[in-house]
C-alpha cells in the first residue's frame, strides 16, 4: 500500500481511502475472505468496476469501496 501511496497514478483522494482501507482490511485479520468471490464477479460485471482494475495496486475490494464511495 506505501508504494501505491506514492505513486502518484490517481487522484490523492482515491490513494488515500485505498491506503485507509488496506490498513483495516489487514487490521481485521482478512475478515473480507469470505465474500471476496462476490467482490470479483462484480467487478467482473461492472463497467467502473473494470476500469478501475486497470489502476495499478487497485485490487477487487478498493475497486468496490471507491464505487461505493462514488
Amino acid at each position: 500500500m506505501a508504494q501505491f501511496a506514492q505513486a502518484g497514478v490517481t487522484p490523492a483522494l482515491a490513494r488515500e481511502c485505498s491506503v485507509v482501507l488496506g490498513r483495516e482490511d489487514a487490521r481485521r485479520g482478512g475478515a473480507l475472505e469470505p465474500i471476496e468471490p462476490n467482490i470479483l464477479a462484480w467487478r467482473r460485471a461492472d463497467p467502473l468496476g473494470r476500469r478501475l482494475a486497470q489502476i495499478p495496486s487497485v485490487g477487487p475490494i478498493v475497486a468496490t469501496a471507491l464505487v461505493m464511495k462514488a
